[in-house]
């Protein structure tokens, strides 16, 4: 690892590329398994406890055939079962197609049974992690009192469970009063609460507008208005955009009673931006200062950690770091963060881009993030600094080995 570290430009690009290329292969290799061996964990996370029908020995037998219509409208419970089991019989992407498309015609009376089919098809090892979220998503949308009635009763005594908050999301996207006013006549179990966000999710969905005021006036508790707001301000996100989400912040003051968490919640939005448009928020953000400090470190955290290459290039390329509020702590995380998962790629990209308005800026911390891995490597990094200040400063502090 630290060849490429010690070397210039020509052996810091051979190993970079081949260290890309073994990573390809090893993806390739072992990626499949990795997400199979993930279904498998959820394939039995939901359906019934043991149940068994008619409906689903029939939809079996049919399946097996190979025939399968091309619309379960108008169809008995028993042809819907069978045609949406036959279609996932085949295990492969057109049946998975065709199961969503016929998904669309079930009907209430169908849902129970079609659960104990998904149930019955996961048994004899069907991945079928994501038919099942559609299957409730759907349930949801035609009968979620019945949906959200099943899923309570049967799984109440938990906190939460992988499809526990689908069907009253589905639900609240089409009738909010009516989910709002089921979830809130049951029992304060843990459950409860989780789907309680469920519907809250599916409110922000069908209008953030509405949502927003449903949350300000609502008996919900902190955790409940926080998670509220959140999903109001990621729907105003995939409706109007990132600036729409700050206007939106605008309107709130610092006396608002959610308002540490309102800030958290944009700040959590805004590091999905681009890295330019992310760190232009959180230098503009002019409220109260421990508040203001905390949602900046918090955007710089997140973003240093997810993108750190991304970060360290707009930082030496384009940024203007004197005026960027924060930027030695978010450098320094970027660069340990880069460090830490590809150190060869970062020593590449500072090779190729030894003229970049920052360059010392992103350079200095490289050399001394990898200083105890190799310190002579780090002395030679260190003698690409540019400010004969910083790079003395650096080398003070570095007192590299001699070779």
């Amino acid at each position: 690892m630290t060849t490429a570290i010690k070397s210039g430009r020509g052996l810091a690009l051979v190993i970079f590329i081949l260290g890309t290329g073994v990573g390809l292969v090893l993806g390739y290799l072992l990626g499949t398994g990795g997400n199979q061996s993930r279904s498998e964990g959820w394939a039995d996370a939901t359906g019934g406890r043991g149940e068994s029908s008619s409906s689903v020995v029939r939809a079996e037998t049919n399946a097996g055939s190979g025939e399968r219509p091309n619309t379960i409208a108008n169809l008995d419970v028993d042809g819907q079962v069978a045609g949406l089991s036959a279609a996932l019989q085949e295990r492969n992407l057109g049946g998975k197609l065709d199961y969503y498309s016929l998904l669309k015609d079930m009907t209430p009376e169908a849902a129970p049974e079609v659960l104990k089919a998904l149930k019955a098809l996961g048994g004899q090892g069907h991945i079928l992690t994501n038919e099942k979220r559609v299957f409730w998503e759907r349930w949801g949308e035609i009968d979620g009192e019945a949906a959200c009635a099943f899923i309570f009763e049967r799984d109440k005594r938990l906190a939460q469970t992988p499809f526990s908050t689908l069907a009253i999301e589905a639900w609240a996207r089409v009738d909010p009063v009516a989910a709002s006013d089921w979830i809130l006549s049951k029992e304060d179990v843990p459950l409860r609460n989780s789907m309680y966000k469920g519907f809250l999710n599916g409110f922000a969905q069908r209008d953030p507008a509405e949502a927003e005021q449903f949350i300000a006036n609502a008996n919900l508790t902190g955790g409940q208005k926080a998670h509220g707001y959140w999903r109001v301000a990621r729907q105003i996100r995939v409706n109007d955009g990132y600036h729409a989400v700050a206007e939106w912040y605008k309107k709130f003051t610092p006396d608002h009673p959610q308002y540490r968490s309102l800030t958290e919640t944009v700040t959590d939005v805004w590091t999905h931006a681009p890295v330019a448009e992310s760190l232009a928020w959180g230098n503009s953000v002019e409220i109260d200062g421990k508040i203001a400090e905390a949602a900046r470190n918090r955007l710089h955290n997140r973003i240093a950690h997810s993108k750190p290459d991304q970060v360290v290039e707009h930082l030496a390329l384009q940024a203007d770091v004197d005026s960027l509020v924060g930027a030695d702590h978010l450098v320094e995380r970027a660069v340990q963060r880069w460090v830490q998962t590809n150190p060869n790629a970062m020593a590449e990209w500072l090779v190729n881009n030894m003229n970049a308005k920052n360059y010392d800026f992103v350079a200095e911390p490289f050399a001394r993030h990898i200083h105890d891995r190799d310190p002579a490597a780090a002395a030679k990094w260190a003698a690409t600094i540019q400010d004969p200040q910083i790079r003395q400063t650096l080398e003070d502090l570095l007192d590299p080995l001699e070779e």
